[in-house]
Parts: C-alpha cells; structure tokens; sequence
C-alpha cells in the first residue's frame, strides 16, 4: 500500500529502510523520500519508527537509493505501518 503518494513509497519501502536500521522519520526520508514534499504520510512514517524503536541503531543501510531486499521481519513491520496508518 502506498504510504507517500508524492514520491510512490509503500509500506513495504518502508519496512525495507526500516529493516536497514532506519530508525526515524528522517532516517526514513533519507533511505526512501517518503515525507520529503507535502508532508501528509509524515505520522504513518513516525508511527512505524517509533514501533521499530529500539531493536537497532539508527541509519540507512543504503542511504540515497532503493532499499534493498526486504526480509521477513519486514512484514510485520509493514503490518505495524498499516496499522499506525488506519488508527490515524
């Protein structure tokens, strides 16, 4: 499911950056552009952060381009973005 429309990013984007250590909304934007134009899916992208708080040190695997190969834990991730996104 699209998350930012303006830069088509997905949850499952999201969930990769995630996965490579992002660890807030500017952490996100960096590794996938999400929330970089109007700002609209801003608090989608800070609900999975902070649900992803934690369980790794902050970052971008692959800072500056698509994020790589999404892995299992990924999913439950996205599960979180989806929920987050739903309760708004």
């Amino acid at each position: 499911m699209y998350v930012c429309l303006c830069k088509a990013v997905t949850d499952r984007d999201i969930a990769r950056a995630i996965d490579g250590g992002a660890r807030s909304v500017e952490d996100v934007t960096r590794c996938t552009g999400a929330g970089s134009a109007c700002g609209t899916c801003r608090e989608a992208i800070a609900a999975a952060a902070q649900a992803a708080a934690g369980e790794a040190p902050g970052g971008c695997a692959v800072a500056g381009a698509n994020v790589a190969k999404r892995s299992e834990p990924g999913q439950l991730v996205a599960l979180r973005i989806l929920a987050a996104i739903v309760s708004t």
